[in-house]
């Protein structure tokens, strides 16, 4: 009952926090420029992602223990979406968004967030706490932990970017997120009725699922005014927040790393070939462009409700495989399909490179 409430509490708050900002976000000049993008529609406000920000944290604040770790998510939140609806206007350099977003993952660490081990596939985990460094800060003693706060703000970066990447179809980011954070909040359901789960694994498990519910409820009524026809533009704001809010949901879980790469795989993967072919001709990896994985399904000649549809049926059979996975198959399972997921990925991409190459000889 507890869920269900939060569920239609976060869904009714984002609902009028929208209907504000059809209201007052044009008065106050917020809106896109459609014409620059050769669209035939009136401005719409931009960016309506603050929203997400703005409803989620004020209830974790009101429905949630106090703790340093919720402390440390609001604010390292609320300073990645403030820059961020700023950069959705200005356009900042790339070398100054990177330096915020290892600041913003930097806070979640110091304040307690981290990801301590990772599954081993063939069995046991990798400890990344083995190595650790002791600091004293005015009489305060902080262990640094190289290799697992490395990875926890690496792991942070990683997936906000990924998520971020997502945006180039009205909708596609506030759906894929909605399937993530359902398969999420299922995820902590399993573990707290798991018989192998310890009681504070279930408090940690019960935890997170609910703080899922909450971002589900507000992702779900906003894809409705985010989806065809578009109501709101979500931006870099909202984007970049449901990143990291997932990213921080999957250590919350006790660090189910390789579950958050399957139900995240189609984003992820995308984010590292696109990435990598940037580098190669050296540009920066997060510059934008339109060589995506939705946008090869585009130039295949698929429609944007097509596109749109599809890969939230991918992200679903991902987030359902996530969780069958979890109940009956080890690490290796989850590493397997993820594995599959890179391949489609891989192969999509260089048949599609070929069949553009062939037009460009006209054949």
């Amino acid at each position: 009952m507890q869920h269900l409430s939060l569920l239609l509490i976060s869904g009714i708050c984002t609902l009028l926090s929208l209907v504000v900002v059809l209201k007052v976000f044009p008065l106050m000049g917020l809106v896109d420029r459609p014409w620059d993008y050769g669209l035939d529609r009136a401005p719409i406000p931009y960016p309506a992602g603050v929203v997400i920000y703005i409803v989620f944290s004020l209830l974790a604040f009101l429905f949630f223990p106090h703790t340093k770790e919720l402390t440390g998510m609001i604010i390292a939140g609320g300073i990645l979406t403030l820059y961020s609806a700023f950069d959705d206007r200005m356009r900042f350099k790339a070398g100054s968004k990177i330096f915020l977003h290892l600041i913003v993952a930097a806070i979640i660490v110091i304040t307690g967030t981290g990801i301590e081990v990772i599954s081993n596939p063939f069995g046991g985990v990798f400890d990344l706490t083995l190595w650790s460094i002791p600091l004293q800060f005015f009489g305060h003693t902080y262990t640094l932990m190289p290799l697992a706060d490395g990875f926890t703000i690496l792991w942070i970066f990683f997936v906000m970017n990924a998520i971020n990447l997502l945006d180039g179809i009205p909708g596609l980011v506030s759906g894929v997120g909605s399937i993530a954070s359902a398969t999420l909040w299922g995820l902590g359901i399993l573990l707290v009725l798991s018989p192998h789960t310890t009681p504070l694994e279930k408090e940690a498990a019960m935890h997170f699922s609910q703080l899922a519910i909450l971002l589900l409820g507000t992702l779900l009524v906003f894809n409705r005014f985010d989806i065809f026809p578009a109501k709101v533009i979500i931006g870099d704001s909202g984007a970049m927040f449901i990143g990291f809010i997932l990213a921080l949901l999957s250590i919350y879980s006790g660090g189910k790393v390789a579950t958050t790469l399957i139900v995240l795989g189609l984003p992820l993967v995308d984010m590292v070939w696109v990435a990598i072919r940037r580098i190669m001709r050296g540009e920066s990896p997060l510059k934008a462009d339109s060589n995506h994985y939705h946008h090869k399904l585009l130039r295949l000649g698929l429609s944007e409700k097509q596109v749109l549809y599809s890969m939230y049926a991918i992200s679903t059979l991902l987030g359902g495989a996530s969780l069958i996975l979890l109940l009956y198959f080890q690490s290796l399972g989850k590493y397997i399909v993820f594995a599959l997921i890179l391949i489609l990925i891989t192969v999509t991409s260089i048949l599609l490179i070929k069949h553009e190459q062939d037009e460009k000889r006209g054949f």
